[in-house]
């Protein structure tokens, strides 16, 4: 172990949403229901979301949350080296608008806003990236924020529809000597890159595709919308019950720690998977709000943790990410000692 190395923790959470709440009666869901009754059997649990409305932005969110964590953390935006996160669907394609949420906090010019697109764990990875920094001293304090406006991008015609909310979460990085501060420890993955291909987001082409000597954007092409294949669906329904378990089991034996001395926050796509889970890994507690934001893709993990910050009752907590490569992430979060 490098005594030389600084104690680094999580100094600040905050977390936002958008004022509109679409509940399950709401007539964007009566296609669904009228003509795919089986979307119900994978796509579960799911109360209320809320959902960006005209002429709002995530961007929105994303400052409101960050703001919070900085205050949380009673930390200056001027104290801020790096900035890391990503928004999810940014308003271009590049760059992303992680450069709106820098300039509207008025963060330095030397702070460097570096987008961290690893969907759909966006934040454990920036929480990953951004304790290393600071422990290498090439930060001092590294502000993340993460948000998703995913109710704008899938097609109310597919299964998945149901689950899309939207939020933003943030958190402050930096060196301390509270003890009493999650700090990162760990982390496991498993990356099953040959489904490359099986879940994705992309607009499809509306008209036959264009000649060669038109350019690449003649064809006329749909809103951007996420897409599950069948090869997708079968993934979700295996890799995605069986992985989260396994490399959760695998982060905790090797850092000693009984299952039951751990509180999981997992990534919340259907109650179908949180209850697998919960069955297979028996934590001292999991704690979500599928409930009351549905899936909210990449913020997720950002928003609850901001929320159950100081509810965890036990001195470990592992944050479970997936995503649609597909991926299974887990990253361990200690206190004290």
């Amino acid at each position: 172990m490098n005594t030389l190395r600084p104690r680094v923790g999580l100094l600040g959470f905050g977390h936002a949403a958008p004022p509109t709440v679409r509940r399950n009666d709401d007539p964007i869901y009566d296609w669904i229901k009228a003509n795919d009754p089986t979307h119900g059997q994978l796509f579960t649990g799911y109360v209320e979301r809320h959902v960006i409305g005209p002429g709002e932005s995530i961007d929105t969110c994303m400052i409101q949350a960050a703001r919070a964590a900085l205050a949380d953390a009673r930390i200056a935006p001027d104290d801020v080296d790096i900035l890391l996160g990503f928004t999810s669907v940014s308003e271009y394609i590049t760059p992303n608008s992680l450069a709106a949420v820098h300039a509207a906090l008025g963060l330095a010019k030397s702070c460097w806003a570096m987008p961290v697109q690893a969907d759909f764990s966006n934040y454990p990875a920036a929480l990953l990236m951004a304790d290393a920094l600071v422990a290498a001293g090439r930060a001092r304090n590294v502000l993340i924020a993460c948000g998703a406006n995913w109710t704008q991008f899938v097609n109310y015609h597919t299964p998945q529809c149901v689950s899309a909310g939207d939020g933003a979460g943030a958190a402050v990085i930096g060196v301390t000597r509270d003890a009493s501060r999650f700090r990162v420890v760990d982390y496991e993955v498993s990356y099953e890159s040959s489904g490359y291909g099986n879940m994705y987001m992309q607009a499809d082409p509306l008209d036959a595709p264009p000649t060669p000597v038109d350019p690449p954007f003649a064809a006329s092409y749909s809103h951007p919308y996420y897409h599950i294949s069948a090869e997708g669906m079968s993934e979700y329904q295996v890799f995605g019950v069986q992985e989260p378990p396994k490399i959760v089991a695998r982060l905790l034996d090797r850092n000693a720690i009984a299952s039951s001395a751990a509180t999981i926050i997992p990534y919340q796509a259907s109650a179908k998977l949180l209850d697998a889970w919960k069955a297979a890994m028996q934590p001292h507690q999991m704690l979500h709000t599928l409930e009351q934001f549905g899936n909210m893709v990449i913020a997720n993990l950002a928003v609850n943790l901001a929320i159950f910050s100081t509810q965890l009752k036990t001195d470990h907590a592992v944050l479970v990410g997936m995503g649609p490569e597909p991926h299974a992430t887990a990253l361990l979060l200690r206190r004290g000692g």
